[in-house]
């Protein structure tokens, strides 16, 4: 079931969203820095269409990543440009969910940082500041365009209650799914196995968009706009 429209209930989970996505594009560039540097410490030519895959599959991920990031960054830049009101971060921050939002956020913050600066690199090679720049710059402009091309897509939608056990199911799943990748990431790593980090890659896919959902929706049942799958 996929959702026909973002809805944002948060100031501070929008702020906290936004970041999460932006991390984990600079985590994308470490990940393919480690395969562009795994295929570049050997020689043999008969590694030539393995480390080939593995580059194909990073810049795959990448493309996904940006395709997924336009179907939010449109909406959550404009929802945190309307929300300019002291009085509503404040009340927002006062709420039980929102002092979570609120640890998440500052938690992405600090860890964004780390990353950009190259503090943290997660075991892969560092990367220079300024092609960590760049790449910040490209990849939420990039999209954004797409974005714009999506807003100009039209799906055909039917509404459906989603409940709260649901959501919650929902994002538990994610989180469960995230760990059993990366901790099956980090035992082919100890087992010299080179593909590792894309196990680590979609791993961390899987906790920051099922993240994203739980900053920018309140725990509660709803009806709401669902994409209908078209067979065929």
């Amino acid at each position: 079931m996929r959702n026909a429209e973002t809805i944002i209930e948060s100031r501070w989970g929008a702020l906290g969203a936004l970041v999460l996505l932006q991390c984990y594009g600079l985590l994308l560039a470490y990940f393919f820095a480690g395969a562009v540097f795994h295929a570049g410490s050997t020689s043999s030519i008969y590694d030539v269409p393995g480390h080939s895959l593995e580059l194909g599959v990073g810049l795959v991920f990448m493309a996904v990543f940006i395709y997924a990031q336009g179907t939010l960054i449109g909406d959550v830049a404009e929802y945190l440009r309307s929300a300019r009101d002291i009085a509503g971060w404040v009340r927002d921050g006062t709420r039980p969910q929102g002092v979570l939002r609120i640890l998440i956020t500052t938690g992405a913050v600090l860890f964004y940082v780390a990353l950009l600066s190259g503090k943290v690199s997660l075991g892969f090679p560092s990367l220079n500041v300024f092609i960590l720049m760049g790449y910040q710059v490209f990849h939420p402009l990039a999209s954004y365009l797409v974005a714009k091309r999506l807003m100009k897509t039209r799906h055909p939608t039917e509404t459906k209650y989603v409940s709260a056990s649901y959501q919650v199911f929902g994002f538990v799943m994610c989180m469960v799914a995230a760990l059993v990748f990366y901790v099956f990431g980090i035992w082919m790593k100890q087992d010299h196995e080179p593909a590792y980090w894309m196990v680590q890659m979609l791993g961390s896919g899987v906790a920051v968009f099922g993240l994203v959902g739980f900053l920018l929706e309140d725990i509660k049942g709803r009806n709401r706009e669902v994409i209908i799958e078209e067979e065929g």
